[in-house]
């Protein structure tokens, strides 16, 4: 054999064994490094809002195109504080209820009435969210007969008291919601929902 072959099959004899090595090396876990990966990738998923439901706990489906829960913007009260109720409505795209102010007619307009435990009173009427003269299919004008009414993400709100001479412990707030939803083809049957929180009375 040539002088120069044998030295390069030799060299290669030589150096297989490192390559091996190497790419043995390459191939062991690292936790550091893979733990840092993995939080990355959570990141990632958690950075990546969800398209449905636009808010934690309010679904919408084609069987129940309406949606709503109430809160309060406070939890921990004072005899003689004041706090708001909202009361928060997700409808579902393609979808839209009848406004509180809606003209009388066949159909129902929305309706919210609270009950408040002993000590919690009223201070004041109902914000009511302004009507959408677009409601119904993406894209689509409803006739100006049905500019009395509500679609997508709406809000009501009211101010409550807490009276002066209120007891201490937790109070419930509950509230009737009514409303009618309808779509472009028909409406469904007038529907209610009761919703219910709480509050605390400190001394």
């Amino acid at each position: 054999m040539d002088n120069k072959l044998l030295v390069l099959a030799l060299g290669f004899r030589a150096v297989t064994p490192l390559v091996g090595l190497v790419l043995a090396v390459s191939g062991c876990d690292h936790p550091a490094r893979d733990a840092a990966d993995r939080r990355a990738n959570a990141k990632s998923q958690n950075d990546t809002p969800p398209a449905i439901p636009i808010e934690a706990g309010m679904v919408t489906s084609r069987d129940q195109p309406v949606a709503a829960a109430i809160d309060t913007d406070a939890r921990e009260l004072r005899p003689g504080g004041q706090f708001m109720v909202s009361v928060r409505v997700q409808i579902r795209p393609g979808w839209y209820i009848y406004a509180v102010d809606k003209p009388a007619g066949m159909v129902s307009p929305t309706s919210i009435q609270l009950e408040l435990s002993d000590g919690i009173e009223q201070a004041g009427d109902w914000i009511l969210p302004a009507p959408s003269p677009q409601a119904g299919m993406p894209g689509e004008t409803l006739p100006q007969r049905l500019n009395f009414v509500y679609d997508g993400a709406i809000q009501f709100e009211c101010p409550l008291r807490v009276a002066a001479d209120a007891a201490p412990g937790e109070k419930t707030i509950r509230c009737l919601i009514k409303y009618q939803a309808c779509d472009r083809f028909s409406c469904r049957p007038p529907s209610e929902t009761i919703l219910e929180t709480a509050v605390r009375i400190e001394r």
